[in-house]
């Protein structure tokens, strides 16, 4: 089996290796396989440059694996073991997997025999800082959302008071309150949904740029999720303007000045 690293300087022309023989020490070996490129951003010191950290990963990823048995029989001089590397799909199961090795060392030996070292720590403090971090941005949004949906509402409610005349005329033609409803509460509906689209707009802008600058920022494809909410909380918060305006009189709004 090779790695990525191995795989790309030892097949520099992009080809398959896999069938192919590669040559250690004389002895020819037959390519299974090839490891697809793992990188740990928890291997990062703060003070390390990016260069170091790539160049630091990919020595972890240039490892040509050989079956034990033969390369204790034509390589080795001796079947000592320094360590064992064990490529784990699920991180969740660090924890589970590590004492599941430490334990049957135990029971092949009657004592504890191996050293396992491991990042599940390092993994689990990330996640702890992550979920801080969305909690304080979660507590942030939440709160800049409702307040920009009380100022949402007092625009409503201000351009109800200053277009009494015009509902006043439209009701004199035959307007209906549920016209009068429907009409402003497209309007409170369509300033969310503005506002969303300049919000996504600004967050891509802003990606973009930190992207630039090489700090890695993912940006998520859901962006339907902020139009959602800016459309149920335009209906919600527009519904006590839209309703006022709605049940306005006739003759008081015909009067406004």
């Amino acid at each position: 089996m090779l790695d990525a690293v191995a795989r790309d300087r030892l097949f520099p022309r992009k080809r398959s290796p896999v069938g192919q023989e590669i040559v250690i020490n004389g002895t020819p070996f037959r390519v299974k396989g090839v490891y697809e490129y793992r990188a740990s951003p928890f291997d990062r010191s703060p003070d390390q440059s990016e260069d170091d950290f790539r160049a630091r990963q990919d020595i972890a990823n240039g490892w040509v694996y050989v079956p034990f048995k033969t390369f204790v029989a034509l390589l080795a001089e001796h079947e000592w073991l320094y360590g064992i590397f064990v490529f784990v799909e699920k991180p969740d199961q660090l924890f589970e997997i590590a004492a599941a090795i430490r334990d049957l060392g135990v029971r092949r030996h009657g004592e504890e025999v191996f050293y396992v070292e491991h990042g599940g720590a390092a993994i689990q403090e990330a996640k702890r800082q992550r979920k801080q971090v969305q909690l304080g941005l979660g507590t942030l949004s939440g709160v800049l959302l409702l307040a920009s949906n009380l100022s949402l509402m007092s625009i409503m409610s201000a351009a109800v008071l200053t277009r009494r005349r015009e509902i006043g005329i439209r009701l004199a033609l035959g307007a209906r309150k549920r016209d009068i409803f429907r009409q402003f509460i497209t309007e409170s509906v369509a300033l969310g949904v503005t506002g969303a689209a300049l919000g996504v707009m600004l967050v891509q802008v802003c990606v973009t740029t930190l992207r630039l600058f090489g700090t890695p920022v993912y940006f998520s494809a859901s962006v339907w999720v902020p139009f959602a909410c800016s459309l149920l909380l335009g209906v919600i918060f527009g519904s006590w303007p839209s309703r006022r305006a709605a049940q306005l009189d006739p003759v008081t709004a015909l009067a406004y000045d």
